[in-house]
């Protein structure tokens, strides 16, 4: 069984090309509009900048925050000794919000 670093290392290299080609097709979409001119271009100069900027805010976070807190949530239910995860990790407690491993089931 892999280590929780191992594991979320190799998913991210699976998705992370496909979060930066969301983001930055998202943000092709909404730069232009910043550029429309007359009063059209006026009220939708502030939409358009506030999105794109939300956009990459939020494929940053994807790519970095949310793999960290994974890593730290897995890592604490893991033992090295024998190289497995308790029973929480198991998707016995996905019902219950006793532990941090209800946020994502198995």
């Amino acid at each position: 069984m892999r280590s929780p670093y191992a594991a979320v290392k190799e998913v991210m290299g699976e998705i992370g090309g496909a979060i930066i080609a969301i983001t930055l097709v998202m943000v092709s979409v909404f730069i232009p509009v910043s550029f429309m001119t007359g009063p059209v271009g006026v009220f939708y100069r502030q939409f358009s900048i506030t999105m794109a900027g939300s956009i990459i805010i939020s494929g940053v976070v994807a790519l970095t925050l949310t793999p960290c807190l994974r890593h730290a949530d897995e890592a604490a239910r893991y033992t090295e000794e024998d190289e497995s995860w308790t029973a929480s990790s198991t998707g016995s407690t996905a019902g219950s919000n006793d532990s941090p491993g209800a946020m994502w089931p198995s």
